[in-house]
């Protein structure tokens, strides 16, 4: 049983003693214990359990996701950037077909946010850039 004043914010455990047990929890203990904290940062919202350096310990998501993204390298944000610039391009492929019930005008303004797309990876601060959606692009450019 956990104790109702335990601060789950500080938990921090190393592997070994989480898989393995210590001389303070079993491994079933603290499973028990992991399942309280994970419960309690997922009703928060603002912290979760991170795994870095073999060990399980309770961080604000901010401070994970900064984490996170310095260990990305620019060619993994590179193409992370360019997926998503692809899947954008494809969920506009229907528009350009001729048969595609819109008017010209509409069709021209698709033409043209899909050249933005395709423009995107030469952009001089790619891949730090935002993929806008349709919807953001027109407002952008005052459409």
């Amino acid at each position: 049983m956990i104790n109702k004043d335990f601060d789950w914010q500080t938990f921090d455990v190393s592997f070994d003693s989480y898989f393995n047990g210590d001389d303070r929890h079993t491994s079933e203990e603290y499973e028990q214990i992991f399942r309280f904290v994970n419960e309690k940062c997922n009703k928060s919202g603002e912290y979760a359990v991170d795994c870095f350096d073999n060990r399980y310990t309770v961080r604000k998501k901010s401070e994970i996701e900064e984490r996170v993204a310095s260990m990305i390298t620019p060619e993994q944000k590179a193409e992370n950037k360019r997926s998503e610039r692809d899947a954008k391009l494809k969920a506009t492929d229907v528009y350009m077909l001729p048969d595609f019930p819109i008017s010209e005008g509409e069709r021209g303004l698709y033409k043209q946010y899909r050249q933005y797309l395709r423009d995107l990876p030469a952009a001089e601060n790619f891949p730090e850039v935002e993929v806008m959606s349709f919807k953001e692009w027109g407002q952008w450019i005052g459409g």
